[in-house]
């Protein structure tokens, strides 16, 4: 249980710890990067800040740390966020019928 997760980004793809902080409902921090941003509204499902910038990092840090409560709301809509994307029954469905289309092509 935690009230914040720091996702010391890269510009790289996302790693698993990220959406699975979401998933929990944990207030996520990242870098505004391009892949954190395919997951991160800044201000709805988590908040942004600039690479590189230590002291807005902290700052952040300390907003979340200090008001565990203001902040509530944005790890409750990531945690919908990640059931509507990446749900057994949203990717299970999805999964299936790329198989299915890849078995018709080889006919």
């Amino acid at each position: 249980m935690s009230d914040l997760h720091v996702y010391l980004s890269r510009p790289y793809v996302v790693s698993h710890s990220l959406v699975e902080a979401m998933a929990s409902g944990c207030v996520v921090f990242a870098a505004d990067t391009p892949p954190a941003r395919e997951f991160i509204t800044h201000g709805v499902t988590g908040l942004l800040v600039p690479p590189g910038d230590a002291d807005a990092w902290e700052q952040q840090a300390r907003a979340v740390l200090d008001d565990p409560a203001q902040f509530r709301s944005l790890g409750e809509a990531a945690a919908a966020l990640v059931r509507e994307r990446f749900d057994r029954e949203v990717t299970i469905p999805t999964l299936a019928t790329l198989f299915d289309r890849l078995v018709a092509d080889r006919r």
